[in-house]
């Protein structure tokens, strides 16, 4: 549809001042929407670590901030039991388990996301941290709040897909937004075993550990954490030779109580290679009490083991 020059200066010639005025304010309210979310997206903010060190990251919501507001929230719980509600909070046991980790000594955060607890631990307890994050989304922002906090001598990132085995195949994400979790790499199936609509097919490279530790020959872990959203035991199944390793002495690994059979291989892998269960807690905390969360297919327990 094309308008004549002649129809154009009649309609300006129509305006009135009232008319002009009134779509100039709309021109500058959609500038000022626009400006306040580029202003937003940038906007940062800093939470201090119990022992005076500072964690810079990206606040808004669409950055991935909510995650280092919980972070937050956590370690004051920590300090404080009294003043905040245990059901407000998302992992405090994490935070507690990183407390406890050996100074200076190597992290593998695997399931890094936008590195809340890589940061947590390399500015806390002042470990080599090595962070796994396959989504591209997640991995931009992990990389940013890395630079952003100035902690890049102590952690580094890697788009890296654990598995079983090796192979190309493709990374399914449920959502594109940054902060988000649930994606799987070779299938569209969530921690739940029940399938969904991917919103993006990313292309994914899949490596064992075993095979990663050979090829790259990384530095190796004294502890690592797992937060994967589903494939926890076929990154088990890759990694036998590491945990062999007796420099590995700390685990953390997510599990779904709800699917015993996967959950019972994990523990029992575990278990052949040398740990022992210390501890597990619900990482929904607000589903504490739920009537038929022991019946339910998803019921996320962050396991603890040690090395015996």
């Amino acid at each position: 549809m094309s308008v004549s020059p002649s129809f154009f200066r009649s309609y300006v010639k129509a305006l009135t001042p009232d008319s002009l005025l009134k779509i100039y304010r709309e021109i500058r309210t959609v500038f000022s929407r626009i400006r306040y979310k580029l202003e937003d997206d940038e906007r940062k903010e800093s939470l201090l670590c119990p022992n005076g060190q500072e964690i810079l990251f990206f606040a808004s919501r669409a950055r991935g901030g909510k995650r280092y507001q919980q972070l937050k929230l956590d370690i004051d719980y920590l300090s404080n039991p009294a003043r905040i509600e245990y059901r407000r909070t998302k992992e405090p046991e994490t935070v507690a388990w990183l407390n406890q980790m050996p100074e200076g000594k190597v992290l593998w955060d695997i399931g890094a996301n936008v590195g809340t607890y890589s940061l947590y631990a390399a500015q806390q307890q002042g470990m080599r941290v090595l962070a796994f994050e396959p989504h591209y989304a997640n991995f931009f922002a992990l990389n940013e709040n890395i630079r952003l906090s100035q902690a890049t001598s102590l952690i580094q990132a890697y788009c890296t897909a654990f598995d079983s085995k090796e192979g190309l195949s493709g990374f399914h994400a449920p959502h594109t937004s940054i902060g988000g979790s649930g994606s799987n790499l070779g299938s569209p199936v969530d921690h739940r075993d029940i399938g969904f609509n991917a919103q993006f097919i990313q292309g994914g490279l899949g490596i064992s550990v075993d095979k990663f530790t050979d090829l790259f020959n990384p530095l190796l872990p004294t502890a690592i954490k797992i937060d994967v959203d589903g494939l926890e035991l076929e990154i088990l199944e890759g990694a036998t030779s590491l945990l062999q390793n007796l420099a590995l002495r700390f685990l953390s690994i997510e599990l779904n109580d709800g699917l015993e059979k996967k959950r019972d291989k994990a523990v029992q892998i575990l278990k052949d290679s040398g740990f022992v269960p210390v501890n597990k807690f619900l990482t929904e905390k607000n589903r504490i009490d739920e009537p038929g969360l022991s019946n339910s297919k998803s019921q996320n327990y962050n396991y603890h083991f040690e090395r015996a």
